[in-house]
């Protein structure tokens, strides 16, 4: 079998089902293709995050619970903080996306691997090839694959070897009012942090993230302690066996293009590295990139994909650089106790809004530096 297309995106995380549906609601002939038999399928069930649903054109029913307050917890304090944010529902936000890109007559291909590409002479992409030899014809290629980085490892938009984070969690019965969100910071969690999600109907998520690489091969045995912690005790009651995790990458890149190829996503680090939340940042990049690939097709001119990376660049790079530098300083700080307790006090100096503002990933001199 041989298909053409305008576009081939190759992955339906986030990165790909924001890109997909508004290529399509472009009238562009796009191809979505993802190895998962569920092309909305998720690893992690729940996301915090600031999202304005109205800009990115998402209903309130993927939202799991409101949030009015943050406790920030170091070892021996308790910060809280007012702010608005929510906590979504991944499957019912990819559920949504999904949707929108098959109502704009994006032709979704499930439990298709991709395995190969092909060259032309002047070493663009021509096509891709999947496990069954069936071939994927198009002008431009996305690569929205995540960590496994399909396009952008092999032409050299990311590494090889990933600096990755990874985090686990349950899901778990709350203790706590749905309004609330929790943050762990400190040896406890050595070399990242920890998280409770309310998820409604009494429920919440509870996980662990870190970004310490000495930590990652021990990282399911340090979770399962920290139920016995009097902190947590307190806020949640494990019930099940149900775990569940993954990988983000947390270098700072600025080149998403090469020739006829794009990437989004995980594939080229959008994912913000203080804060490790990406689903925001990269529903942002897709309408960068969304833009950029409308442009080129309507000038017949791939130059113009690189308006994507200079808009991204001109919008986050500054905070992408200080929230890198912020990752670093706070792995030193989570390994001692009483610098945690240091961190907890910096951030109780802070307004409410700055505060939401550091936890959001917007790290400015005037956040880091004024109240």
């Amino acid at each position: 079998m041989e298909k053409s297309f305008d576009v081939v995106i190759i992955g339906s995380g986030i990165g790909g089902l924001s890109i997909a549906h508004l290529l399509g609601a472009r009238n562009i002939k796009t191809a979505l293709i993802d190895g998962k038999n569920d092309p909305a399928g998720v690893g992690f069930d729940t996301l915090g995050s600031f999202l304005d649903l109205e800009r990115f054109g998402l209903p309130e029913s993927i939202v799991a619970a409101k949030q009015s307050e943050v406790i920030f917890h170091s070892p021996h304090l308790a910060v809280k903080k007012k702010g608005k944010a929510y906590i979504v529902n991944k499957h019912k936000l990819y559920k949504e996306l999904l949707n929108k890109a098959v109502d704009n007559k994006v032709a979704v291909f499930p439990s298709t691997y991709i395995n190969g590409f092909a060259l032309d002479k002047k070493g663009m992409v021509g096509s891709v090839t999947d496990e069954k030899g069936n071939k994927f014809h198009a002008g431009i290629f996305v690569d929205a694959t995540g960590v496994a980085g399909f396009f952008s490892k092999r032409f050299g938009l990311q590494d090889k070897n990933l600096n990755i984070a990874q985090g686990l969690e349950y899901n778990v019965k709350y203790l706590d009012p749905q309004f609330r969100t929790h943050l762990f910071f400190g040896k406890l969690f050595k070399g990242g942090y920890g998280w409770i999600f309310p998820f409604g109907n009494d429920r919440a998520i509870f996980g662990f993230g870190s970004f310490d690489p000495s930590v990652k091969t021990t990282l399911r045995q340090r979770f399962n302690e920290l139920f016995d912690n009097p902190q947590i005790r307190q806020l949640v009651l494990r019930d099940n066996d149900r775990l569940s995790g993954g990988t983000i990458p947390v270098d700072v890149k600025t080149k998403f293009v090469h020739k006829n190829v794009v990437c989004v996503g995980d594939s080229v680090s959008q994912v913000n590295p203080m804060v490790g939340e990406g689903h925001r940042f990269i529903l942002d990049a897709g309408q960068m990139a969304a833009r950029a690939v409308s442009d080129a097709l309507k000038e017949h001119n791939l130059m113009l994909l690189h308006r994507y990376e200079d808009d991204w660049k001109e919008k986050y790079y500054r905070d992408y650089r200080l929230s890198k530098k912020g990752q670093v300083f706070a792995n030193k700080l989570s390994q001692n106790n009483l610098l945690s307790d240091l961190a907890a006090i910096y951030l109780a100096s802070k307004s409410d809004s700055t505060f939401i503002d550091l936890i959001a990933g917007h790290i400015t001199p005037r956040s880091i530096f004024l109240p």
